[in-house]
C-alpha cells in the first residue's frame, strides 16, 4: 500500500510540473484530467473536481473529464451534481464515442437508488436523455 501511495504522490508531483511550465493546450488538459485521476485515486474528491473543473475550463467538450467530475462527486456524495456531469459526458458521447455508455448509465442508475426516487429518476432521464425506460 506504501508503494501505491508513493507512485501516486510521484505522479501528482510529475503533472504538477506539467501544468506548471505550460506547454500545448492539449497537454495541460490531459495533465489536469491525470492529477484529478490521481486525488481521486487518494479519495482527495475535492481536489480531483477542482482539476477536472480546469481541465474543462480548458476545453468543455472534453468528454472525459465530465465523466470522471461525475464520478468525484458521486464519491463525494454530491448526487445531483453527479447527476449532472453524467448527463453530460452521455450527451457527448453522441459525438464522441471515447468511453462506455453503459458505465456511466450504471452510475446514474445507482444514484437515483440512493438518493432519489423511481420517479423523479424516470422524470429525469425523460427530460434530459429521452425515453426513461430503456435506462432504468
Amino acid at each position: 500500500m506504501k508503494l501505491i501511495h508513493l507512485q501516486l504522490n510521484n505522479g501528482l508531483a510529475e503533472v504538477t510540473k506539467a501544468i506548471e511550465s505550460g506547454g500545448s493546450s492539449a497537454n495541460v488538459i490531459i495533465a489536469y484530467s491525470n492529477r484529478g485521476l490521481a486525488h481521486a485515486a487518494k479519495a482527495e474528491y475535492a481536489l480531483a473536481i477542482e482539476d477536472y473543473k480546469a481541465a474543462l475550463a480548458l476545453n468543455p467538450e472534453y468528454v472525459k473529464a465530465y465523466s470522471n467530475l461525475g464520478i468525484a462527486y458521486y464519491h463525494g456524495k454530491e448526487y445531483d451534481a453527479a447527476i449532472e456531469n453524467l448527463a453530460q459526458a452521455i450527451e457527448r458521447l453522441s459525438k464522441i464515442t471515447v468511453l462506455d455508455p453503459d458505465e456511466i448509465k450504471t452510475f446514474l442508475n445507482s444514484l437515483y437508488y440512493r438518493g432519489l426516487s423511481y420517479r423523479a429518476a424516470r422524470k429525469y432521464y425523460s427530460s434530459k436523455l429521452g425515453d426513461a425506460s430503456m435506462w432504468i
